[in-house]
């Protein structure tokens, strides 16, 4: 498993270990390694099922934590995700290391719509390494987040002149776009996404997001044939499905958009946001029934 792990081999891992648990079910180590694996999916429930058996003092520790806080945070509880992420913070000294943790924590306050706080938790990050592109595209999600577009800009343009590009700078520039409500340049870059962007999940979903935005839902069912493949020929990951679901109502799939909209609200059933997605598909799908 060790292997798989230095290689990043997400689906590898987790086929092993749920092939391994079969026979040794309590096994600490094999859940942790199944909770990593989930993670890359954004099984949220999976996580959630094996966290507790995932016992401290494996060599997961920290991947088993960070999988937990994301489970939360798109569960509907960003404020205990947040917790467990400054606890994590003040454990871990490597600098990178750091500068991600703050930018998934700042993620975590905006999801519990504690602003002051994100923003505090960005320039954090910027007092931590102030010539880190990732931390300067922080600052730049955070004031997209607060309505700031102009200071967000000057932020990410900043971020291009401190170093080569990065995926969180990539995330960090469509996500901006997106919701500045100018998401034809987003789509422009979405176009022709690296190879790294397309196995990352945050992108892949602000990719479809920035589609949806401009009409091209057919672009989003292209990619998600590969992207539906890659993660086990199933999507978990809340925003993902939504997307996926919101795009195949917009086609005129109303079963397969039916199922996925159902699948979505009883997955995340205490995140508002999930359910609020689920009804918009099942609103997309009314609307191209009485519309033929």
């Amino acid at each position: 498993m060790g292997k798989l792990l230095k290689q990043r081999a997400y689906r590898a891992i987790l086929t092993k270990a749920n092939r391994l648990l079969a026979s040794d079910p309590v096994n600490s180590n094999l859940h942790a390694a199944r909770i990593v694996g989930c993670r890359h999916f954004g099984d949220h429930a999976c996580i959630a099922q094996s966290y507790d058996e995932a016992k401290p003092s494996t060599a997961l520790d920290l991947l088993r934590e960070v999988a937990r806080a994301d489970a939360l945070r798109h569960t509907g509880q960003a404020q205990e995700a947040a917790r467990i992420r400054r606890a994590l913070f003040v454990e871990n000294a490597r600098p990178q290391r750091r500068i991600t943790l703050l930018t998934e924590l700042a993620l975590d306050l905006l999801a519990a719509s504690q602003l002051e706080d994100a923003h505090d938790t960005a320039w954090q990050a910027i007092a931590l390494d102030p010539e880190s592109p990732d931390a300067w595209a922080l600052v730049a999600r955070v004031e997209a987040a607060t309505g700031r577009f102009e200071e967000a800009e000057s932020y990410l343009w900043l971020a291009d002149r401190l170093g080569r590009p990065s995926l969180p700078l990539a995330i960090a520039r469509t996500e901006v776009l997106v919701s500045s409500g100018d998401p034809h340049e987003a789509v422009t870059a979405a176009l022709r996404p690296t190879i790294i962007q397309r196995k990352s999940l945050e992108h892949t979903i602000l990719r479809y997001q920035a589609f949806l935005a401009t009409g091209l839902y057919a672009e989003v069912l292209d990619d998600a044939h590969e992207t539906t493949w890659r993660l086990g020929n199933e999507l978990w990951h809340p925003h993902l499905m939504a997307a996926v679901g919101e795009a195949l109502a917009l086609d005129g799939q109303a079963e397969e958009a039916g199922a996925l909209a159902v699948r979505l609200a009883a997955t995340c059933p205490e995140s508002a946001p999930a359910q609020a997605a689920a009804q918009a598909i099942h609103r997309h799908l009314a609307s191209s029934q009485s519309h033929p």
